[in-house]
């Protein structure tokens, strides 16, 4: 709770109930507008990050603020200072702003109702300190009863600004965003599936499609950078001695090229031992890495690199030739005809 004297308003929930003598909205011209603005906007097929760019540059113009800003839910119900408009909107993009601090954000999101603070007194809540704001109002984005987020409206100036009018008016802006933000997150999920099943079948076909081997490496190569969405994807072989490099889909020739550089003067040995052990282990494993640790300077920064092992048509030949090897050699059989031929299972 605030301390120096500064008072906590709850102006209502994402959904409050019409009870006698609370103040709803006035649906003035510019309210509407705005509202119409922001669905208009959600329309173009906006993202996420310009849909919420464009929520706060529009609603800090309309309730005149000093700045306006837009926190995301992160697990263990900690906030991340996202997008802002407005007054140190570069220094509020990262701020974390955990359950138990004393912030009237956190206190919104733990009410799950939009509160306002007036004559904020320096000490009463340090966040809002660091932003020099004497007025202050938070709301909670709530999804389908879960809180996504928050949005924080503050004055730099004014003492007493926010009033209840303003804060059912947020709090009916708040719902907006978040349901345009649900809807924008399932469009982009559709998108995306559609997107990888494309990919997929266009590997499909260059599997099939084509007989020379290079070509078809090469191809699924870029397939798989697109789909991953990665800076370089390479493909490797090994037969009877060590791995070869025999595809690169990298995102300019300069990378591409100093793959193979490296490759061929093993410079960049992490990669055919991260394949060996991929191999080994029978499924995709993962490492993160630092630009100090690949040999490839600036042109691939820190991440994290995946290896994914797999077998062709001749090494499951092998390989299956190779058990049904030993199981003859560890059974007895009884004695065959002389006219069946005796050594069918070691030349599969």
């Amino acid at each position: 709770m605030p301390s120096g004297g500064a008072a906590l308003n709850i102006a209502g929930g994402n959904s409050p109930p019409r009870a006698p003598g609370r103040a709803l909205p006035s649906w003035d011209e510019g309210f509407q507008k705005l509202l119409l603005r922001i669905a208009a906007k959600s329309a173009q097929r906006a993202d996420s990050i310009s849909l919420i760019q464009f929520f706060c540059r529009a609603t800090r113009e309309f309730f005149e603020v000093s700045g306006v800003y837009f926190w995301r839910r992160q697990a263990g119900e900690e906030l991340l200072g996202e997008q802002a408009d407005g007054k140190l909107a570069e220094r509020f993009i990262g701020l974390r702003l955990l359950p138990h601090q004393s912030a009237v954000t956190a206190d919104a999101v733990r009410s799950r109702r939009t509160l306002f603070v007036n004559h904020l007194q320096p000490g009463s809540f340090p966040l809002a300190q660091q932003f020099e704001a004497r007025s202050m109002m938070a709301a909670p984005l709530v999804v389908f009863d879960e809180v996504v987020g928050a949005v924080t409206f503050l004055h730099d100036s004014k003492e007493e600004f926010f009033d209840d009018d303003m804060a059912a008016k947020a709090t009916i802006l708040a719902g907006q965003l978040g349901s345009l933000l649900e809807a924008t997150r399932l469009g982009e999920a559709s998108r995306e599936e559609h997107r990888r099943a494309e990919i997929l079948a266009k590997v499909a076909t260059d599997l099939h499609g084509n007989a020379d081997v290079a070509s078809v490496l090469e191809a699924l190569a870029d397939r798989l950078r697109m789909l991953l969405r990665t800076r370089l994807v390479s493909i490797l072989l090994r037969r009877e001695g060590p791995f070869e490099l025999r595809a690169i889909s990298a995102e300019t020739p300069q990378l591409a090229n100093l793959v193979r550089a490296g490759h061929d003067r093993q410079t960049i040995r992490f990669a055919a031992d991260m394949a060996q052990r991929a191999v080994s282990a029978g499924e995709a494993i993962t490492i993160s890495i630092s630009s100090d640790l690949h040999s490839l300077g600036t042109l691939v920064s820190s991440g994290v690199l995946i290896a994914a092992p797999f077998r062709t048509s001749r090494a499951l030949e092998r390989r299956r030739s190779s058990t049904l090897l030993r199981r003859a050699r560890c059974c007895r059989p009884a004695p065959m005809a002389p006219t069946q031929p005796r050594r069918r299972v070691s030349s599969c």
